[in-house]
């Protein structure tokens, strides 16, 4: 008898296991299995000539008409406040409207997801909405396909062309709701003069909303959703990360239904950070998102040149120099809530000291306020590109 408990003990166990790796390999478990590679930081920088050569960044957004393909149609339902937008709500989180004055850091609280399940599509039809739908005050027009396909555009100024005659367009262009080619203008002054981005950023952050942070309009055709479809495998499919789709369609995983129609855009996003500025930009084939402030290591220890994310961890363990290992809960842990890994010890983290966000105090890695690494950690996706620059 004891003999036929045993076998039936290990069957069972033998069948746990194959469901298990059955289901994670099909992503349908949202996790990753293995050691990662979190807080290891180390004291030696390396010089090596990959590290040391001049990392290539954008110049002026990707003149790509695939991209940004499809026009606005007829006026859609207002969907609710963005999570970047909201203001207080029963049980959500408290986070407060972005506005930019200057290059310097912004003020917003990011909601922590509670966790990190991926559910299936409900195959219910959609529900109605509980009040008559609002209605945008005007059509969005996006006139992308205006540029002319894989030319190669003048460079955006020029010194027969004053700053202010150009934002003069630019503004133009936002007031008949010419987004795209105002934004695109605005990217192209944005990397190519710095001495500008002052005057820039008020009217790349109004831009930028609408095209990556509000569900509508749609600038490809929206992904409708197929019966069993999973948010994160939609999301793979245009290599975004599940937590930023379901904030761009201020939608919830386990609520995405038959039918719906998900805005999506073609990723990966990537990032900029300028060492002397203190700053990180997060882009998209060149087009600005969004901009934030960081702490960079002392005495020149962080690395310069072009890296590829390599692991993304939430609530990450941290490994000290020394082999000390600080535990993720832990107060004293100075990585924050996020690490994203660029390899050789290097990374993208939060801290536990928001005033040296700001000033060069690290041994190499790239701080950042936990709210903002959060909103960086949804968007990068592993293998998104981080260039790093004095």
């Amino acid at each position: 008898m004891q003999f036929f408990k045993s076998s039936f003990l290990a069957v069972l166990v033998f069948g746990v296991g194959m469901g298990i790796g059955l289901a994670w390999k099909n992503g349908w478990i949202p996790v990753e299995l293995g050691a990662a590679n979190t807080g290891i930081l180390s004291g030696d920088r390396d010089d090596s000539a990959e590290l040391g050569q001049p990392p290539q960044v954008p110049v002026e957004p990707a003149d790509d008409p695939d991209l940004f393909a499809s026009q606005a149609t007829a006026p859609v339902a207002a969907e609710p406040k963005a999570e970047w937008e909201q203001g207080e709500q029963p049980g959500r989180a408290t986070v407060a409207s972005r506005v930019v004055p200057d290059p310097g850091p912004i003020e917003a609280e990011t909601p922590r997801e509670p966790n990190k399940l991926d559910w299936v599509a409900e195959t219910r039809p959609p529900q109605k909405l509980a009040e008559p739908p609002r209605r945008f005050n005007r059509d969005i027009k996006l006139a992308a396909a205006e540029e002319p396909a894989g030319s190669n555009l003048e460079p955006s100024r020029s010194a027969s062309v004053p700053l202010a005659d150009e934002l003069k367009a630019i503004d133009e262009q936002i007031a008949n709701d010419e987004i795209l080619p105002a934004h695109r203008a605005l990217s192209k002054l944005y990397w190519n003069h710095e001495e500008a981005r002052g005057e820039l950023l008020q009217r790349l952050e109004q831009t930028s909303r609408t095209i990556f942070f509000e569900p509508r309009p749609h600038l490809i055709e929206p992904y409708v959703v197929q019966p069993n479809d999973q948010l994160r495998v939609i999301a793979n499919k245009y290599q975004l990360t599940w937590e930023y789709l379901a904030k761009l369609n201020r939608t919830e995983p386990k609520r995405i239904q038959l039918g719906q129609k998900l805005k999506v855009l073609k990723g990966p996003f990537a990032g900029v950070v300028d060492l002397s500025n203190y700053a990180l930009t997060i882009h998209l084939q060149g087009y600005y998102v969004r901009r934030y402030q960081v702490g960079i290591g002392k005495d020149g220890a962080s690395p310069i040149g072009k890296f590829a994310v390599q692991n993304k961890v939430d609530n990450p363990q941290y490994t000290g120099p020394d082999g000390k290992v600080i535990s993720a809960d832990d107060p004293s842990n100075p990585l924050g809530e996020r690490w994203i890994d660029l390899g050789d010890s290097y990374g993208i983290h939060g801290t536990i000291e928001p005033d040296s966000i700001g000033k060069a105090a690290s041994r190499g890695c790239i701080r950042m306020r936990d709210k903002d690494v959060i909103e960086v950690y949804d968007f990068l996706v592993k293998g998104s590109e981080v260039v790093i620059r004095k």
